[in-house]
């Protein structure tokens, strides 16, 4: 994203990224269509990338990253569940921030937001759904046969999109539904 030199940047429905009309979108826009996958936390450079976002908002704030996160590894760990989503790991933050009066926000008051967040996030998903969101977290593919259910997915952020390091795309589930299914 840093070396796009554009006025304008447009964005588009994930189900039309993901669709037949994805070739012509090209055509008309007159150039490739890019889709952002997540920040892949599971490698070193994706927690250091999501921790000096953090960083830079809590600098903004007039505060340290230590002086919010009691121990420090939480923040990792709101890192790992968000599954390198930003605005998911910033949605963690609030929840937390709106739960208490002051800083730092210690252990027990994230274990209490995560599991609130994750059983909220969790709560709409049928058995079926969950049958299938194990294939996708087991696989790392996409589902072939529920073209609909596979954009519901991607649509809710049930599904992440990661890149591979040939440049394909591997998928996995929201972190914060294996929260949900571990209780």
């Amino acid at each position: 994203m840093r070396a796009l030199a554009c006025d304008i940047l447009y964005t588009i429905p994930i189900e039309l990224a993901y669709s037949h009309c994805h070739g012509r979108l090209s055509d008309i826009y007159g150039g490739e269509i890019l889709t952002l996958p997540m920040i892949d936390v599971s490698q070193p450079n994706g927690m250091s990338v999501l921790r000096r976002i953090v960083e830079a908002r809590a600098r903004a704030a007039g505060v340290a990253v230590d002086e919010v996160f009691a121990p420090p590894d939480q923040l990792d760990r709101l890192c790992r569940l968000s599954g390198g989503h930003p605005r998911s790991l910033f949605t963690l933050i609030r929840a937390a921030l709106d739960r208490t009066g002051s800083l730092p926000l210690d252990a027990n008051l994230l274990d209490r937001t995560i599991r609130i967040q994750a059983s909220d996030f969790g709560k709409s998903l049928s058995p079926l759904q969950w049958v299938a969101l194990d294939k996708v977290h087991l696989d790392h593919k996409p589902l072939t046969g529920e073209p609909q259910q596979w954009m519901t997915f991607l649509r809710a952020r049930y599904v992440y999109a990661y890149y591979n390091d040939d440049g394909g795309l591997r998928y996995d589930w929201n972190p914060l539904l294996a929260e949900v299914k571990n209780r």
